[in-house]
């Protein structure tokens, strides 16, 4: 016998159970898949020089341009065995390739003995005659933004033919791997091994410190948020997002799906008409990125690349040429706290935004104008010392105050 509420009970489950099977039988198939990370930590764009110290903490990757020339080749990968370091090798020439396309053959020029003139062709022959650099070779840089048209625009098929012919004509059992970036996840698989997923979040809306995260359902951008838990919430969502849908498609010729690579940014413009990419992170920053994001996504990226090293020919600023954030804390020491959260699995103990409690404007003084700061941001889900979230609760509120006033010079 059923009592009135056991009914509504029984009716409720039956409800929870119906929805669930419909979404399995109607949602799309996601492919099971194990764990995709490969242990891969590390930066883009530094310079040999670098490599001693960035090794020391904890760096095993880094994405860097050898050139079209073969002299310079045989330097870079040696420095690369010297200090443990694997490369991903950019063999840029015109429109951001010196991959060469033969139409008459129908095929990439990748082959030594077809194309002995062919800068591609010199690279991949450079590895596999040289088993040691092929050995420090993390994967191979494919293309760039392939179907940016204001880029070197590459047709699909091109891509998938590229692909087989890296993994069944010139290294099979896969010896090497491609790495790309700016890729479709809907067509990537079969056309590159492991792809980047941007992570471009940091940013000033006017005066306000914040972030532009990732989509939840796409691979734009979504709204200005100086929220932090929206933040690393909607950006982690992102990553579900390229999984699910490179799962969703028809894999590879090899049964395989692409991987992706997380690239938090570390750069910025001093061009306000961006309208992002005008913030670089701060320290504390950094290592939420790495412990909030990327930690609990883990098993769904191949690994993490900070983006930029240096690279000032492009950006006003980078990890190399500021070093020290806003507080004067030191950025660098959290590519080695990253390290040991993604590779290690300990996990330092979180520690507060550095600097002086109550100082909104890192002048190095808590006075009237920080207590402004509090004052304009007030009641709102902030978080930051620079948007009067003196605590870092991610809520501006009285407990703020305290910490303002108990600081006042």
């Amino acid at each position: 016998m059923f009592y009135p509420y056991q009914k509504r009970h029984s009716r409720a489950l039956s409800f929870i159970l119906t929805t669930l099977f419909l979404l399995l039988i109607f949602s799309p198939s996601v492919a099971a898949q194990g764990s995709d990370w490969e242990g891969v930590y590390g930066v883009e764009f530094a310079n040999t020089s670098d490599f001693p110290d960035l090794a020391g903490r904890g760096v095993n990757t880094v994405l860097l341009t050898v050139g079209t020339a073969e002299s310079n080749w045989k330097s870079y990968y040696d420095a690369a065995v010297s200090n443990n370091i694997k490369l991903i090798p950019m063999i840029w020439g015109n429109n951001q390739t010196a991959w060469v396309w033969n139409s008459t053959a129908g095929e990439w020029e990748l082959n030594i003995t077809k194309y002995p003139n062919s800068i591609g062709a010199k690279f991949i022959n450079f590895l596999k005659t040289n088993p040691a650099y092929l050995a420090r070779t993390r994967y191979l840089y494919a293309f760039h933004e392939p179907f940016n048209p204001q880029g070197s625009t590459v047709p699909l098929t091109r891509l998938q033919k590229f692909w087989i012919q890296i993994h069944e004509q010139e290294f099979p059992n896969n010896q090497l791997k491609l790495y790309g970036e700016g890729y479709l996840p809907g067509n990537i698989n079969g056309s590159v091994d492991v792809a980047h997923i941007g992570a471009y979040n940091f940013a000033y809306n006017g005066s306000t410190a914040g972030y532009r995260p990732g989509s939840r359902n796409g691979s734009a951008y979504g709204p200005f948020t100086a929220d932090l838990n929206e933040a690393t919430a909607a950006t982690a969502d992102n990553i579900d997002w390229y999984y699910n849908t490179t799962h969703s498609a028809s894999p590879a010729p090899d049964g395989s799906y692409a991987k992706w690579l997380f690239l938090p940014g570390t750069f910025a413009f001093d061009n306000p008409g961006m309208g992002m990419w005008n913030r670089m992170p701060e320290a504390w920053e950094m290592r939420t990125w790495a412990e909030k994001i990327a930690q609990v996504k883990k098993t769904r990226l191949a690994g993490f690349l900070w983006y930029p090293f240096r690279f000032s020919s492009l950006y006003d600023h980078n990890l190399y040429d500021d070093r020290y954030d806003t507080s004067g804390a030191d950025r660098w020491s959290e590519i080695q706290t990253s390290a040991q959260i993604l590779l290690s699995g300990t996990n330092p103990t979180p520690t507060p935004p550095p600097g002086v409690p109550g100082d909104a404007n890192s002048d190095g003084k808590v006075n009237v104008l920080d207590f402004a700061v509090w004052v304009q941001n007030y009641g709102q889900n902030l978080s930051g010392a620079i948007n009067g979230d003196f605590n870092n609760s991610g809520q501006v509120d009285m407990a703020d105050f305290a910490v303002w006033i108990n600081n006042y010079e």
